[in-house]
């Protein structure tokens, strides 16, 4: 028999211990800083050691980020070299006391423009500005590029398409247009593309087609509904189009984009009739449909499709008609069925049924009528 994964309606939140950024020799009891190093010196030998660690091409990625306060990290990549960077204690490369303001972020910015092996920066939400993306204009080496809700604006951002290797952008400036669109259209090594805050019409998104490379698409929250038109173009397999306008007539060109082997659609406005459209998916392995009205006559149709092994319904309204739907399909190894009127014979009748290999994830408050 498996497992079955019950979750409580609370969560358990668990919050990992402050970085330090003196050595533990350096803090008192009172957790206090002792170093008596001057913050220029601290700034210097931070400098140093960045630009003899970013000028080596045995460093895949340094990367900056906030856990704590602003502190400057190294990130341990797979550099596909035979031997690992070098790493240092506290990831913050060998300077004791480091502290928030000893290395500016426009600083840092030079910093990275200067070093051609720095290949993963992160911006923590709100700390970058236009003026610190220009510094990154042709930078040889950047491949990712990940930030948080920033003040940024196309000013900034059309610096993007001048970076040779940027593969994957994760891009949560503060509002993106379609204008932002066009100019993320001409970043043609990108692989994997993630947008939020966006504010770009339906058909803004055709400029989206331009990136004829692009494997993974997250569009969660965006207001693109027949815009998915201009996907079909894509060797897309994953996509992220939950909580937007999709609707069944977008589900249509969905079912085009063939290439797809994840496909998350929760909280959209689909019914069973559009789920039908989504028969030519002959590779889907994985499929959310979260908070959407599905039934039975909805779940006959990815039934049907051969390689389906993840499905998520969780917030559907699940009844036996469908349980014993689901009870049919013997590739599922993961099913969420979260927040559902499910009753816990009905979950004994599904782990019954289902194959071993299948893992059932499900709240605890179970109905038990």
């Amino acid at each position: 028999m498996r497992t079955v994964f019950l979750f409580a309606v609370s969560c358990l939140l668990v919050a990992s211990a402050p970085r330090r950024l003196a050595w533990a020799d350096e803090v008192d009891e009172a957790g206090r800083m002792t170093t008596t190093i001057d913050s220029v010196e601290r700034r210097d030998q931070f400098l140093e050691r960045f630009r003899a660690l970013g000028s080596e091409p045995d460093i895949h990625g340094v990367k900056r980020q906030l856990p704590w306060a602003q502190s400057f990290l190294m990130e341990r990549l797979n550099s596909g070299m035979k031997y690992d960077p070098p790493q240092f204690p506290d990831g913050t490369l060998g300077v004791a006391g480091l502290r928030d303001d000893d290395v500016s972020l426009q600083t840092y910015m030079r910093l990275v423009a200067e070093c051609p092996y720095v290949a993963d920066l992160s911006f923590s939400p709100g700390e970058a500005s236009d003026a610190d993306l220009l510094l990154l204009q042709g930078h040889p080496g950047i491949q990712k590029i990940k930030m948080g809700r920033n003040k940024m604006t196309d000013v900034g951002l059309a610096v993007l398409p001048s970076l040779p290797k940027l593969e994957s952008l994760t891009c949560g400036v503060s509002i993106i247009t379609d204008e932002t669109l066009q100019i993320l259209s001409r970043c043609k090594n990108l692989r994997i593309l993630s947008l939020s805050h966006v504010e770009s019409t339906d058909a803004g998104f055709e400029a989206l087609a331009h990136l004829k490379k692009l494997q993974f698409l997250e569009l969660m929250g965006t207001p693109i509904c027949r815009g998915v038109r201009h996907l079909t173009y894509l060797p897309l397999t994953s996509l992220n189009l939950s909580k937007t306008l999709v609707d069944d007539e977008s589900l249509k060109s969905i079912g085009e984009i063939t290439t797809l082997r994840e496909l998350s659609i929760g909280e959209t406005a689909i019914t069973d009739d559009g789920l039908k459209h989504l028969a030519g998916l002959q590779n889907l392995e994985s499929l959310s449909l979260y908070d959407n009205a599905i039934t039975a006559k909805g779940l006959r149709e990815i039934q049907r499709l051969p390689h389906l092994d993840s499905l998520s319904l969780s917030g559907v309204p699940l009844d036996d008609d469908a349980v014993h739907v689901l009870a049919e399909m013997q590739n599922l190894r993961s099913l969420f069925i979260m927040r559902t009127p499910i009753t816990k014979d009905q979950l004994n009748y599904l782990d019954e049924h289902l194959p071993d290999k299948c893992r059932i994830y499900a709240d605890d408050e179970t109905d038990a009528k």
